[in-house]
């Protein structure tokens, strides 16, 4: 009897260690789910960053300086976007900017001016290593008609 007490013990403890292996291994894997899902959330949250800066800017860039009938010049575009990213702590973005956009609508073919401002950003995924990611391209793009056009 005395024997098969000492083999029952043997078992549990043998099982008790593989209790706490496969916790460990489940922990692991939640862990990095779970760092995936908040660094694809930051991901989001930037490239929507991104969105809305290219449509302030192309909102600004479509609209006469206050009193003439001028566009803002592209510096001035381009300082909107900076300024607009800076806020949420975005650095390092290529704007592009292209206008006159000419689009002809209508059966007579009037012709229409658009402002289009595109945001470009690589984003570095903080734990991008982890996932074999260095770098993600990001795009934010607008286009808007310009005020001044008929």
């Amino acid at each position: 009897m005395k024997n098969a007490g000492q083999n029952r013990a043997a078992r549990r403890a043998g099982q008790r260690g593989a209790a706490i292996i496969e916790s460990a291994i489940i922990l692991l894997l939640f862990l990095i789910i779970l760092f995936a899902i908040f660094e694809l959330g930051r991901i989001m949250n930037a490239q929507e960053t991104l969105t809305n800066a290219a449509r302030e800017a192309a909102r600004f860039a479509s609209t006469p300086v206050a009193m003439t009938n001028n566009l803002p010049t592209n510096a001035q575009i381009t300082n909107t976007v900076d300024g607009f990213l800076q806020a949420s702590g975005i650095t390092g973005a290529n704007t592009t900017i292209t206008r006159p956009v000419v689009i002809v609508t209508g059966p007579n073919g009037l012709q229409t001016e658009y402002t289009r401002v595109r945001v470009d950003l690589q984003y570095r995924p903080v734990l991008g290593t982890l996932f074999f990611v260095n770098t993600v391209n990001l795009k934010g793009e607008a286009l808007m008609r310009n005020e001044t056009s008929p």
